[in-house]
């Protein structure tokens, strides 16, 4: 069957069904699209005609001015399932907007001018599944503003200036998977912000003034897959048992893990300690540039194929911290400047393929000898002379071991040696 795609020029919409002509395209087996544009023809004129509206399956209106949506839409082309309204003067949405649009899918409303969402906007969406509101001046959320959404997976809300937000709103939306409020101007996550979304698996809180999560707050939630909290000011965190969970640039002094956590970071922040469940499941952890001090949940990540401690305070440590990390294949430990640390501490992770570290107390002679699959050793140098940086270079040589010069961990610009032209990567001859 042939295809069909609607292009327009902005018009001014008494009844779209008088205006609205079409353009036959390609025969390619996909849905037809009608956009309706201001951009590629004159204004008010038509490219080519045809009449089959039956078959339209996606509608957008990109730049056509209006406030408000044309009435009989949903009427006059039944089939619509993705609604597009993008860079227009949309200020309101009422609920018979959407009276008789029983088939639509995915409704994405970008850079308009909402400022509320009122009551029931969405009521007759019994099979909307996508909603995506960005780039509103929306302050207020309406309570039942979602009524009617019982099958909505995916709600995107960012770029809303939210100056009061009820979580109550959330409550109407039980089938609700993926949850994005990025820029939102929110504060607190009270705990029942999430009480009514057993399924979401995908939270996206980033780019907030977030100071505040209640206890409680994600106790409902047992199959949480992502968790982001980057970009708030957040003192104290848990990882909520979140498969994948991050919280950088925050404000943290402290953070607990949860055993069922896979993947953290929790970077550029200021903790100085944190603390873990009994038995942890970290395959990845990023806890550089803090202040880190101790790091006894650390000796618990037994199945952690990477761990960067980097630019924090760890002093001494225990031999029992990487005892069981034979699984560890990446450790950073460089920048921590009251470290001191030898190779016999790490000689149980014989599956380390990279090591950055300031220095090893005990040299760097027969590292293959305790780490046979080690390819690559990042060193900071700042002290070093160039004698002895040549011994080491000349040490990893020998055991195909290669220093990476590089890397932010090493300035050889900082090195005051005698030979103006020295290179370490003659010594390199491993790659």
């Amino acid at each position: 069957m042939t295809n069909i795609i609607f292009i327009l020029s902005a018009l001014i919409f008494q009844s779209l069904a008088d205006v609205l002509q079409c353009d036959v395209y390609f025969g390619f087996n996909i849905p037809t699209n009608c956009r309706i544009t201001t951009g590629s023809v004159a204004d008010g004129e038509i490219l080519q005609i045809s009449n089959n509206n039956q078959s339209i399956a996606l509608l957008t209106f990109s730049n056509v001015n209006f406030n408000s949506i044309p009435k009989n839409i949903f009427v006059n082309y039944p089939n619509i399932k993705t609604f597009y309204v993008t860079d227009n003067n949309l200020n309101q949405l009422i609920s018979d907007d959407f009276k008789n649009a029983q088939k639509l899918t995915t409704i994405f409303i970008y850079k308009n001018q909402l400022k509320v969402l009122n009551a029931n906007a969405f009521q007759f969406c019994s099979s909307l599944t996508d909603l995506e509101i960005s780039t509103n001046p929306i302050t207020n959320i309406v309570q039942n503003a979602f009524a009617g959404l019982s099958n909505l997976q995916q709600l995107l809300l960012t770029d809303l200036p939210l100056s009061n937000f009820n979580s109550i709103v959330l409550s109407d939306l039980p089938a609700l998977q993926s949850l994005e409020m990025r820029n939102c101007s929110l504060t607190i996550i009270d705990k029942n912000f999430f009480v009514a979304n057993k399924n979401l698996s995908t939270i996206d809180l980033e780019n907030n003034n977030i100071d505040t999560i209640e206890n409680g707050a994600f106790d409902n939630l047992l199959n949480i897959q992502t968790l982001l909290l980057n970009f708030n000011q957040l003192t104290t965190v848990s990882t909520y048992n979140a498969k994948s969970f991050s919280a950088e640039y925050n404000l943290l002094k402290s953070f607990h893990i949860g055993s069922l956590s896979e993947g953290i970071t929790v970077q550029n922040n200021f903790i100085f300690s944190f603390s873990c469940d009994k038995t942890l499941n970290v395959l990845s952890f990023d806890a550089s540039n803090n202040s880190i001090s101790k790091i006894p949940c650390v000796a618990k990540m037994v199945n952690a194929f990477t761990i960067d401690l980097s630019s924090n305070n760890i002093g001494k440590v225990r031999k029992t911290i990487f005892a069981n990390l034979n699984k560890t294949l990446t450790l950073d430990i460089h920048n921590n400047p009251n470290m001191k640390i030898g190779s016999k501490i790490l000689i149980s992770m014989t599956n380390l393929r990279s090591l950055s570290v300031d220095f090893l107390v005990n040299g760097y002679k027969n590292l293959k000898e305790i780490h046979p699959k080690l390819e690559t050793i990042y060193i900071s140098t700042e002290q070093w002379t160039c004698a002895h940086l040549t011994k080491v270079a000349n040490t990893l040589n020998d055991q195909k071991i290669y220093l990476d010069y590089n890397n932010k961990t090493l300035d050889f610009f900082n090195f005051k040696c005698q030979l103006d032209n020295f290179d370490v990567s003659h010594f390199n001859t491993t790659r």
